[in-house]
């Protein structure tokens, strides 16, 4: 109730005459940073920010923001010279295929700039990612009722031809993202065996990355690389040594 009260309160408040114009100079100083996944040229997937929606967002950026890169905001942060007002950064995750295919054109065409955070290992080949890998194994999975213990937790779920599993996807998601990287990759092949889903080893085109061949050629006015580790594990579960080999190597990989 107090959550819905405030959506309310929110939506009187943005309908008065002047008052985004007074948020706009109240945070004026503030640094707006978007952070994308996935992107759609059409298909309707619900996973993923569609083409239309995502060059609408861009196009209202362009018009009403300077867009930084993360280095400058990084400079910002620590107390380097800005002139700018309302900023934003545009930062990318993971290095999915999709981001040059889709949304790199549209990059380019609203002139917005926008850093791609990669997995390197992702990038190379030898990983794919662990939230993939359950999806793969619901929509390949036979219709029925499953139950499946994670967590402590006993979970249920039912799997029907034709429908969107979203639902069921991020329940069990949710339930594998707590635990250590070593048990999640324990658990997602305990849900494929119960599912009696083979899960390749390399990434399906459905869930692929960009190649190496492709981020050589997309950096440039609007594009910028970053690290994101090499395997993305959780760093805040991971010990300080296996924090610093994740962030280096992958750094290093992207100099190479």
């Amino acid at each position: 109730m107090i959550v819905e009260i405030k959506v309310i309160v929110k939506q009187l408040l943005l309908t008065l005459p002047g008052f985004q114009a007074l948020c706009r100079k109240l945070s004026a100083d503030h640094v707006r940073v978007l952070m994308y996944h996935r992107f759609d040229d059409g298909h309707d997937d619900s996973r993923k920010l569609s083409s239309k929606n995502f060059s609408n967002q861009l196009r209202y950026i362009s018009r009403h923001h300077p867009t930084w890169s993360a280095d400058q905001h990084l400079s910002s942060y620590s107390g380097g010279p800005s002139s700018d007002d309302c900023p934003v950064v545009v930062t990318v995750d993971d290095g999915y295929e999709d981001f040059v295919r889709v949304a790199i054109p549209l990059l380019n065409k609203h002139k917005v700039q926008a850093t791609l955070f990669i997995v390197t290992g992702f990038v190379s080949g030898e990983l794919w990612h662990w939230w993939d890998k359950l999806r793969y194994a619901i929509d390949n999975a036979e219709p029925g009722q499953y139950s499946i213990q994670l967590e402590g937790e006993d979970l249920e779920f039912t799997l029907v031809k034709g429908f969107d599993h979203l639902p069921i996807w991020s329940q069990l998601a949710t339930s594998l993202s707590r635990m250590p990287t070593d048990d999640i990759t324990a658990s997602i092949a305990r849900i494929a065996r119960l599912l009696s889903v083979s899960i390749p080893d390399a990434a399906p085109r459905k869930y692929s990355a960009v190649s190496w061949d492709q981020l050589a050629n997309v950096t440039g006015d609007y594009v910028t690389l970053g690290a994101h580790t090499r395997s993305h594990p959780a760093l805040s579960r991971v010990d300080l040594e296996t924090a610093i080999s994740e962030i280096e190597s992958s750094r290093e990989a992207i100099i190479a």
